[in-house]
């Protein structure tokens, strides 16, 4: 046992692990306490360890402490920041898993995502895994797609039109496809991640008629959900601020999601617009944007909707409505040290409340505002 533990000083560990968790048949409460002490320890033992970075027994004692801790998050963020077990699928299958049965769909889809994207091993395991997460999606969707699902169009047989989908990614331009009678001319891809492309694209060929098509592979009902939800939940004085899907069409292998086209591009764009050029944005725009945000989430979080992936590049811009230290410091002291307890959108409120005033009360800065905004506009429509 000696020799075994001087190469190789985590077993003990091991066998400590292993003890307790046979006894949880007989004491699990004690068991229980004994065995989140046992794993931390075990944890800050060897977390800056070369020896076991990669190692997928500490990688499982990692994923069994986020588990009986219900620390998901920090646990993974520490993980991440050790670089502890990245090359092995079983990270983003496990923590996957741990996010979905939180209900956290977003987070779980996004663990998969990632794994596929840095080709953790065994690669064809964790796609499987994907695609069967995607598939519970699915049938989570389908179960509500009588119910104000206006627009859900579902088939379980492949894709089978006359363009095949994963041709547009070398070629798109005036490629028409036909969906559920309607025919869309491809004009362009606007934007692309890891799973989805996004096309502008005329319907049955008319110009005045724009819309965004997103086509993704393995298909992702789940979107269209929560569009659908927005729909239901959010008066219409507030609804567009968000995004409007008007079908969705879901075949075995593809999903395409019909929406409004934006051509504006998204608040990442703009951001780019400031970077490029070597100077940072006004901070009259700073604040428009950052009152938009604010009341955007206002509104989720009143009707009990949290989005999993508030950041610059999912938000599209549209022109549609109208640096003070103390302000600023307000805003990101109150964000990063709340603890509202369930009343976000009363913080939320007041802070949006707080930007509001401030540019109410002053004529010159409205001014600069409108200035910079048609400015703006110009300058996103022309790249």
């Amino acid at each position: 046992m000696d020799s075994i533990s001087a190469e190789d000083p985590i077993f003990p560990w091991l066998r400590s692990i292993e003890t307790v968790l046979e006894e949880f048949h007989s004491d699990a409460e004690s068991s229980f306490s004994r065995l989140e002490g046992i794993l931390g320890d075990c944890i800050r033992t060897f977390m800056n360890s070369d020896l076991y970075r990669d190692d997928v027994r500490f990688l499982k004692i990692w994923i069994l402490y986020a588990d009986v801790t219900q620390d998901v998050e920090k646990v993974y963020l520490e993980m991440e920041d050790k670089q502890i077990g990245i090359s092995h699928s079983l990270l983003y299958e496990a923590f996957a898993f741990l996010m979905e049965s939180k209900g956290n769909l977003v987070e779980a889809l996004s663990f998969y995502q990632l794994g596929i994207s840095r080709k953790a091993e065994p690669l064809e395991r964790l796609k499987k895994m994907h695609k069967l997460f995607l598939n519970r999606i699915s049938d989570f969707v389908d179960s509500c797609s009588n119910k104000n699902q206006k627009g859900f169009h579902r088939s379980l047989k492949k894709y089978a039109g006359k363009v095949p989908l994963n041709s547009l990614h070398t070629s798109s331009r005036n490629k028409v496809i036909e969906l559920g009678g309607r025919k869309y001319q491809i004009k362009g891809c606007s934007g692309q991640g890891a799973f989805a492309r996004v096309y502008k694209a005329f319907e049955n060929s008319n110009p005045d008629d724009v819309v965004a098509l997103k086509i993704q592979t393995p298909p992702f009902p789940w979107e269209f959900y929560m569009y659908r939800q927005l729909d239901m939940h959010i008066s219409d004085d507030k609804r567009s601020s968000f995004g409007v899907a008007h079908r969705l069409h879901a075949y075995a292998d593809w999903s395409i999601l019909v929406c409004d086209f934006k051509a504006h591009g998204t608040l990442q764009d703009a951001i780019n617009s400031y970077l490029v050029t070597g100077h940072c944005m006004e901070e009259e725009l700073c604040i428009y944007y950052t009152l938009e945000m604010l009341h955007m989430l206002e509104t989720l979080h009143s009707v009990g909707i949290i989005h999993g992936d508030f950041k610059p590049d999912n938000l599209l811009v549209r022109y549609a409505r109208y640096w003070k230290v103390d302000l600023w410091k307000n805003l990101f002291s109150t964000l990063l040290n709340s603890s509202s307890h369930g009343n976000d959108p009363m913080v939320l409120r007041s802070l949006r409340e707080t930007f509001e005033d401030h540019v109410c009360g002053d004529s010159q800065m409205i001014r600069k505002l409108k200035q910079l905004l048609v400015k703006q506009r110009a300058s996103l429509c022309s790249s």
